[in-house]
């Protein structure tokens, strides 16, 4: 998923049925800021990955933006490792 609208349409699908969170609501929580925890009624399972290369379909290496400045902080600890 590249897209932007991603995380909202992800809140959306584990919010779904609960209480009073629909889409207006989830879009009140982001317009407003603050850190909300919500527990969920039907909790599962989300693997979140943060990766800035990946192999493209065709075989290419692709790289991204490292937006979080995470990088160094993983190449160094893996050369510590060596």
């Amino acid at each position: 998923m590249h897209s932007h609208r991603a995380p909202l349409e992800l809140a959306g699908l584990l919010l779904a049925g609960q209480d009073s969170w629909g889409d207006a609501k989830i879009q009140d929580a982001v317009a407003n800021g603050a850190t909300q925890n919500v527990d969920l009624t039907h909790p599962i399972p989300v693997v979140i990955v943060y990766w800035t290369v990946s192999v493209g379909s065709s075989g290419e290496v692709r790289y991204m933006r490292d937006i979080y400045g995470l990088d160094q902080r993983v190449l160094a600890a893996l050369r510590a490792r060596r």
